[in-house]
């Protein structure tokens, strides 16, 4: 820490010498290895794999889970799904509107 460091003087060709000492400080401390954020927000990311059994059985299991533990996180914390459940879920949608639209364009082209 008593290793000087030069910068130059704003405005001149001047150099001023400090010692790293008086500009830096050195101190344990705990802090997170990886933070993560989703939309800004901090997050904890939680991995699940899914071995010998379809996705959709385990993503019921997931959504239970997580209902029982959203009683219980306090306001302004939430719990997301994502990942290839969240594409899952989305493509089913999406296949359900196609499907129902479908019908009814069929239905309504027969009166």
């Amino acid at each position: 820490m008593n290793m000087p460091v030069s910068a130059r003087v704003a405005g001149s060709d001047a150099t001023q010498s400090q010692l790293l000492a008086n500009l830096a400080g050195i101190s344990r401390g705990n802090s997170p290895s990886v933070v993560n954020h989703f939309n800004i927000q901090p997050v904890f990311d939680i991995f699940a794999n899914v071995s010998g059994r379809d996705l959709g059985g385990v993503a019921g299991e997931v959504d239970r889970i997580i209902a029982s533990a959203k009683k219980k996180l306090a306001p302004g914390n939430n719990i997301i799904v994502r990942g290839q459940v969240d594409s899952m879920n989305t493509a089913f949608r999406r296949m359900g509107l196609g499907s129902f639209s479908a019908r009814c364009w069929f239905i309504s082209s027969w009166w």
